[in-house]
């Protein structure tokens, strides 16, 4: 987890001059639990290609099947019990999907 940024930096090398196509690799990321609101998907998406110093995913998935709340600061929002916080204006699934 939190680790984009130095994949990306591997990715640059390996494609860069390291002999390697991008298109050789299948590629696949993930749509973060706090990020599953239609307005919040394409951002995420943007800073994961950003991060991985790429153009384009061969999939990008949901992360895990529930959301959680966006715009905590955190990409584990929990309560004073140390209890994950749910997303209570969370999307459907196939609203989720419809924007990636």
């Amino acid at each position: 987890y939190q680790n984009e940024a130095e994949i990306g930096a591997s990715f640059s090398k390996m494609f860069g001059d390291g002999g390697i196509k991008r298109e050789d690799i299948f590629i696949t990321s993930k749509l973060w639990s706090t990020f599953h609101r239609a307005d919040d998907v394409e951002a995420a998406c943007d800073t994961t290609l950003t991060n991985l110093q790429l153009d384009y995913l061969d999939l990008y998935l949901i992360h895990w099947p529930v959301a959680v709340e966006p715009g905590t600061g955190s990409l584990f929002p929990v309560d004073e019990n140390n209890v994950a916080i749910m997303d209570s204006k969370a999307p459907t699934f196939a609203e989720t999907w419809a924007a990636m």
